[in-house]
């Protein structure tokens, strides 16, 4: 603006001086008078427009300066002197809390060793008999499946609480033979247990700590089963490889015991509800007796004899366990709500 008003007086002031040539050169003075009323009309438009650009100029002026400061200078500009504006830290990050009860399922990989107490022997003519294997681990392996409940309760970071867990899925069979000749007189035997968990129970006390999000705990309680047995057994004797004479035994058996268990793990919070787990388990059911029944048949000279047979054995039950879950916790609250202002 200030430019444009300098052109316009450099303008006049050019204007002026050009007209005293032209005064010089006049032929007469109404040549003159014409000359000087044309410079006034002409002075009088530009002193015109000078006084617009100078009221313009002075409206401008007189309006408010728009900020170019960012949006937090303005606010902290508008503040009264004197004033000072609360300044307010971010909260910590809260921990998770573990109290509460929850629900959740689980797979994982099992091993249960049966120790089966069950000799067994084959005789020759004119030698002493041959002995099987006196005691047998009839190893049950495998995946398997359940799901369990619970509650917990925090104090700070110690976590203690209870648990019950159900699961089923572990079998397996073990076969031993055993065979005694004399000349070409063969005796052999061949003798197979197929045992399967049908279900397996624990009810625990749970004690962990708890740090950010996880929980670091160890376990101990009861443990029930129930599990099912078959046994198998094939007598053969032979007369160069010819049979003379066979026996068929079946049995059956189902034995529910309980025992102790011992373990730990570690959980993770994916969420204030869900968390993840990992746990070893050890469960020992000690040893008993099981109760076999079925029949036995024998096939040779004299036709098929069928007979009931009815045996008791001793089995020591022992199972190593290692699961995967995933729990869900119902009504969780942060452990604690520290304030930092």
């Amino acid at each position: 603006m200030k430019t444009s008003l300098a052109v316009l007086y450099s303008v006049l002031l050019v204007g002026t001086c050009l007209a005293f040539p032209a005064f010089a050169q006049a032929s007469d003075s109404e040549q003159v008078l014409r000359r000087l009323a044309a410079l006034e009309q002409e002075n009088a438009a530009l002193r015109e427009r000078v006084r617009r650009l100078e009221n313009r100029q002075g409206a401008e002026q007189s309006q408010p300066q728009r900020s170019t400061t960012p949006a937090k200078d303005s606010a902290a500009a508008s503040i009264p002197p004197g004033t000072y504006a609360a300044v307010y830290k971010a909260a910590p990050a809260v921990a998770l809390g573990w109290s509460g009860p929850y629900v959740g399922g689980h797979i994982g990989w099992g091993r249960q060793t049966a120790a089966v107490d069950d000799p067994f022997s084959v005789a020759f003519f004119g030698g002493p008999a041959l002995s099987g294997v006196p005691v047998r681990d009839v190893n049950l392996e495998g995946f398997f499946g359940g799901g369990q409940v619970g509650w917990n309760y925090q104090i700070g970071s110690l976590v203690v609480g209870t648990q019950v867990s159900i699961a089923s899925g572990l079998s397996g069979s073990r076969s031993d033979t055993i065979a005694a000749t004399f000349f070409d007189v063969t005796d052999s035997e061949t003798r197979k247990w197929t045992a399967k968990t049908d279900w397996l129970g624990t009810a625990t006390t749970r004690l962990g700590y708890a740090w950010d999000r996880w929980l670091i705990y160890t376990k101990g309680g009861i443990a029930a089963s129930r599990t099912k047995y078959r046994l198998s057994d094939l007598s053969a004797f032979t007369l160069m490889g010819v049979p003379l004479s066979t026996t068929t035994t079946l049995q059956t058996g189902a034995d529910s015991r309980v025992g102790w268990t011992f373990g730990g793990g570690a959980e993770l919070a994916l969420s204030e509800a869900w968390s993840a787990m990992i746990e070893y388990d050890y469960l020992d059911f000690g040893n008993k007796p099981v109760i076999m029944s079925g029949t036995t048949t024998t096939s040779g000279f004299f036709g098929p004899i069928t007979s009931v047979i009815v045996s008791t054995l001793p089995v020591e039950q022992r199972m190593q366990m290692l699961k995967l879950g995933l729990n869900y916790r119902f009504g969780s609250t942060p452990a604690a709500v520290a304030a930092n202002y």
